[in-house]
This record gives structure tokens, C-alpha cells and sequence, in this order.
């Protein structure tokens, strides 16, 4: 018996050694890279028999699939991942996963849905506050500021936008990986609030933090949203980050692609995804019970 417990001792710290190189790998890894660390903590899981790292597992595929446009098997992972664990509760798990559902929603486009998701994780992630459950607040920022946050947005959710950029700066000096992700949403928001100056110094200073952490696929990122509100550099900007999103194997959303302006290329948009013609056909995705706040 004792080899037995050794062998699968072994292969539990490698799952989880592999589930925490996943959210390394997917703030600045490619989105292959990422994808491989998850098919990792899935076969480990399934050779320990272990069903919060087939939890992991899924999400951590669904993260790296959205991230490569492959929505549809992003969305069945994800499905997997809620129906791995259900009356269990797991502090960490829980925001991390409703977290990750959202990023997956952005990619699809559903902004409302991604909006909920990342909601429900805000609303519990103080239960374990730590560095990978944080997502859920650049997440819910991209949400609410919405696909078209170039225009001017509801006055509704002036209030909200503003008491979450407040979190965003308590965030910023606590979760260092998520540094150019959440300067790239508060940038978005402060220019859907009307702050203009403010919204490109912050898109600038996201670039900045992205490529001295070389998380390449943020930079990308931000190097289209400062683009869609700077003229100067634009054209130069908006090639570099189609040649960053490329390489990184990552895509925007379909919603987003008027960001590539005169310079549009299918390779890094997402494709069309109907949510609910696919769960017509294969299911809710989220779990039945939700969540207990």
C-alpha cells in the first residue's frame, strides 16, 4: 500500500503544481502553453480520482481555449468544471471558477452573462482573497464597461464603475499579476465615465506594465484599446498587437473587432457563438444550485 500512496501523493502535488503553472502561464504564457499545463492537471486528476482537480482541470482548459477563440469547447469545459463540483464548497474554487466563466463569456461576447458571472464571484472572493481569485474584478469592469465602452455609457452604472475602480487601486499594489489587466479595464471605464486624459495615460501606462512583466497578451490587449482613442501611433500600435496576439495564439472578442480598425484580421477575432442555441443543444453551462453568498 505504502508505493500506492507515494505514487499517488507524487501525482497530487504534480496536479497541483501544474494547476498553479496554468495561472502563470495564462498571464504570460500563449494560450497553447496554457492549454497544455490544463491537459496536464486534467489526466493527473483523473489518475488520483480526484474530483476538485477535475474542477481545476476544466476551468483551466476553458480559460486557455477561450483565450484561443475556440468557444464552443470552452464552453463544455466549463460545463464540466461546474458539474465536477456541486454541493461541494471549496472557498478558493469557487470565485475562481465563476471568475473564469466570465473571462470566458467576454471572449464570447456575452458581455451581460459576463457581467453576472464575475458578479456572483466578486460577492464571495473576500472569502479567499488571494492572487488567482482576483480575476473577477478586471472581469467585472470589462463587463460592465461593455464591448462598445468608447461611446459614452449609462449613467446607471456611473456609480458602480466608480466605487469599483476604487477596489481596482487597492487591487493594483496587492495583486501584482494583475496589474496590466486591471489598468487596461480602468482605463476603459474612465473613458466610458468621460475621463479621456486620464483613460489614455492609464491605457499607456498598462502597455508600460505588461511588457516589463512580459505578459504579452495584456500588452496586445492594450495596445488595440489605446490605439482606438490615440491617434498618434495608431496605425504602428494596432500591427504590434495583432503580431503580439498572434503569437501569443489569443484572440478578442467578435464584439471587439472594430478595435483592429483598417487593419482587421479574422486570425484574431472570435467566431460568431450563440449561447443560447448552444445550451439549447448541450445544456446550461452554470451549475443548477448557485452559488451561496
Amino acid at each position: 500500500a505504502a508505493p500506492l500512496l507515494d505514487r499517488s501523493g507524487n501525482a497530487y502535488l504534480q496536479m497541483v503544481t501544474s494547476h498553479m503553472l496554468r495561472h502563470i502561464g495564462g498571464y504570460r504564457g500563449s494560450a497553447g502553453e496554457e492549454e497544455r499545463l490544463a491537459r496536464t492537471v486534467l489526466e493527473l486528476a483523473e489518475e488520483t480520482s480526484n474530483v476538485q482537480g477535475k474542477c481545476w482541470g476544466a476551468y483551466d482548459a476553458a480559460s486557455a481555449l477561450a483565450r484561443q477563440g475556440k468557444i464552443a469547447s470552452s464552453m463544455k469545459k466549463m460545463q464540466d468544471s461546474f458539474s465536477a463540483l456541486t454541493d461541494e464548497r471549496f472557498q478558493m474554487t469557487e470565485p475562481i471558477r465563476a471568475s473564469t466563466y466570465g473571462f470566458v463569456l467576454l471572449q464570447a461576447s456575452q458581455f451581460s452573462a459576463a457581467r453576472e458571472a464575475a458578479g456572483n464571484a466578486w460577492q464571495i472572493v473576500f472569502k479567499c482573497p488571494i492572487d488567482v481569485s482576483m480575476l473577477c474584478l478586471p472581469v467585472l469592469i470589462e463587463s460592465i464597461a461593455g464591448p462598445m465602452w468608447i461611446s459614452n455609457h449609462t449613467k446607471l452604472d456611473a456609480p458602480l464603475l466608480r466605487k469599483l475602480l476604487r477596489w481596482a487601486i487597492v487591487a493594483h499594489y496587492s495583486y501584482p499579476s494583475h496589474q496590466p489587466h486591471l489598468r487596461r479595464v480602468v482605463g476603459r471605464a474612465l473613458w466610458s465615465l468621460g475621463k479621456h486624459r486620464k483613460a489614455i495615460r492609464v491605457f499607456k501606462n498598462a502597455i508600460q506594465l505588461a511588457a516589463n512583466k512580459q505578459m504579452d497578451y495584456q500588452r496586445g490587449r492594450s495596445l488595440l484599446d489605446l490605439a482606438a482613442v490615440h491617434e498618434e501611433g495608431r496605425s504602428q500600435n494596432r500591427a504590434q498587437a495583432i503580431g503580439l496576439l498572434k503569437t501569443m495564439e489569443s484572440v478578442i472578442p467578435r464584439a471587439e473587432a472594430w478595435l483592429l480598425g483598417d487593419q482587421y484580421d479574422e486570425a484574431v477575432v472570435a467566431p460568431e457563438f450563440d449561447l443560447e442555441a448552444w445550451e439549447r443543444e448541450n445544456g446550461c453551462v452554470r451549475m443548477e444550485r448557485p452559488i451561496n453568498h
